[in-house]
């Protein structure tokens, strides 16, 4: 089984254009999400895909060294389907490019677990947004939702036509270790005040060179109430 990382990127973000290109220390949000992929040792490809014609992401993505595969900007599931065959991928794990803190440890865990016993859809919930979110999906079942989902929100969502017809497709949803689990902590960068919590948490971590782990980003949060309430204004758009 060929599993391939696939992060999804725009700058034309509407709530924080160019969010991607923010710098966390010394590194692009980008640049850490390519990281985190790169310290996963279960992984075979690595690929950004980003919308036709976006030639800043196209410059930062070669000064990464990762290939960059162009698409549909809001469409963004056929923009993973298109992807995915051209890396020839099996299964493809799927993490947003907001996600600078992502810890490479989870993705390992969730790989393992789907080549083990394979499913059309894996992911698991309750770690804090941003660390621990992972997504794993067949590409067959990727093919299949892009053949049969017609509503806007389930092409620009990827997953979510496969993850809520259950009664079509295998799906397994996991739920965080009891110590691990703070769904209510979030470190995903949609909004200025994410992208200060998570340069804030970066920060009293000592501002790692290498991968985040959840175990430390959850001892730091549970002693660090302040750090919580930098964002808990934002909402998670679903």
């Amino acid at each position: 089984m060929r599993v391939v990382a696939i992060a999804q990127a725009r700058l034309g973000s509407t709530r924080l254009p160019g969010k991607v290109l923010a710098r966390v220390g010394a590194r692009t949000v980008l640049e850490r999400v390519v990281d985190a992929r790169r310290d996963a040792a279960t992984l075979d490809d690595i690929a950004v895909a980003i919308p036709v014609g976006d030639s800043e992401l196209v410059a930062e993505g070669s000064r990464l060294g990762v290939r960059v595969v162009e698409g549909e900007e809001l469409d963004v599931l056929s923009r993973y389907v298109h992807a995915a065959r051209v890396l020839n991928a099996d299964a493809i794990v799927r993490i947003t490019a907001d996600c600078p803190l992502l810890d490479p440890s989870v993705i390992d865990e969730l790989v393992n677990r789907f080549r083990s016993r394979p499913s059309d859809y894996l992911s698991v919930e309750g770690y804090p947004r941003g660390v621990g979110e992972v997504e794993v999906i067949a590409r067959a079942a990727l093919e299949r939702a892009t053949e049969d989902a017609t509503k806007d929100d389930d092409r620009e969502h990827v997953t979510k036509f496969v993850a809520r017809h259950v009664d079509r497709f295998s799906v397994v949803m996991l739920r965080a270790p009891d110590s691990f689990f703070r769904p209510s902590y979030r470190l995903c960068v949609d909004e200025a005040d994410d992208l200060e919590a998570v340069r804030a948490v970066h920060r009293r971590l000592g501002e790692p060179d290498g991968p985040v782990r959840v175990s430390d980003v959850v001892a730091l949060l549970d002693a660090s109430p302040e750090l919580v309430e930098i964002n808990r204004s934002v909402h998670q758009r679903s």
